[in-house]
């Protein structure tokens, strides 16, 4: 057993898990998911937008903006954030 190990626990196992779950998080994810977490990422806020006009905002919204804005692709700007927004809020007039 090395040093820092605990008996019983294989940890060549553990490690060989953990190296696929950070391989699968360094894949490159394709337009379609990037889009997506945009949109999502654009309607929390426009739904966190609406909700505080009533007044506070619940502490779990601000919680899924997070999870959201964590997916959002690294060329996400403010303006590309923008323009997503604006095409939701179009959507949403069409409607």
């Amino acid at each position: 057993m090395r040093q820092g190990e605990v008996e019983g626990v294989d940890h060549d196992r553990n490690a060989s898990a953990l190296a696929v779950l950070l391989a699968g998080q360094a894949a490159p994810r394709s337009e379609a998911a990037d889009l997506h977490a945009e949109r999502c990422y654009a309607h929390v806020m426009l739904l966190i937008e609406e909700a505080a006009e009533d007044g506070p905002v619940a502490g779990p919204s601000w919680f899924i903006r997070d999870w959201w804005e964590a997916r959002l692709p690294s060329r996400s700007t403010p303006e590309r954030k923008a323009a997503v927004r604006q095409a939701l809020l179009t959507e949403k007039a069409l409607t």
